[in-house]
């Protein structure tokens, strides 16, 4: 099988103008891929992940991660998404903002507001692999990728969820030759960024926070400098 692939050079040195014109394109043709409800794999800061356009999508992930569906997928967002859809207190959604303002990626557990159309974008079909105890988890800061993913998303109005691109708890793929073959099989589209800024030899996630209670729900990259910034008084709390 001739796997479809495009190469961004997205964590590589160069002219700022080009390495970004050639991400932007891969980002659209990636989004034309998941608006048509295929499967896409794409190159992040903290790994390489695995987004779906549809619920036939969603469950190919799923098979291809050997993923439990008891583990619920999460959505890539910006920071006005995240801002627009929790119902966090303002000081944990201060917080946040402090985190991802310094460059640290983030992931975010949160109850949403469900009659925002934002929420209403997602396919009612995926609400079960989406949504736990009223709770989604949001992927923030994400990098350079990311970030022209979601702007194509926004023009073609469509919600991005997924997961990272390697079998279920086996730790993060940092390239695209770490990413299952299960996975790049499954996929209708591959994005092949080199790897990834925040590549670590402990393959580490993104850090987790729950911003209901304040908790720390995972251990991930940049933890410590994460609790920093959320541990002053007056500040997200953190569990210890």
């Amino acid at each position: 099988m001739t796997l479809p692939t495009i190469r961004t050079d997205a964590h590589k040195p160069g002219s700022r103008s080009t390495r970004d014109l050639v991400i932007g394109d891969a980002a659209t043709v990636a989004i034309e891929t998941l608006r048509r409800g295929g499967m896409a794999v794409v190159p992040l800061d903290v790994a390489y992940g695995v987004l779906a356009g549809s619920r036939e999508a969603l469950e190919r992930i799923y098979s291809a991660k050997g993923r439990p569906r008891t583990k619920p997928c999460g959505l890539l967002a910006s920071w006005p998404q995240f801002d627009a859809l929790s119902t966090g207190r303002p000081e944990a959604k201060r917080a946040v903002r402090r985190v991802i303002d310094h460059g640290h990626p983030l992931g975010v557990i949160t109850s949403v507001d469900w009659a925002h159309p934002i929420v209403r974008a997602l396919p009612r079909s995926c609400s079960d692999l989406l949504v736990k105890d009223d709770t989604i988890a949001m992927f923030l800061r994400m990098g350079g990728m990311a970030e022209a993913l979601l702007e194509a998303a926004d023009r073609e109005r469509i919600v991005l969820y997924g997961s990272s691109a390697n079998r279920s708890n086996a730790g993060n793929a940092f390239s695209l030759d770490e990413v299952p073959r299960e996975i790049l099989e499954s996929a209708d589209i591959i994005c092949d960024g080199g790897r990834c800024a925040l590549a670590n030899d402990d393959r580490l996630p993104s850090a987790m926070i729950d911003v209901r209670d304040g908790r720390m729900t995972r251990h991930g990259i940049r933890s410590d400098a994460i609790r920093g910034l959320l541990s002053d008084p007056g500040r997200l709390r953190t569990a210890s």
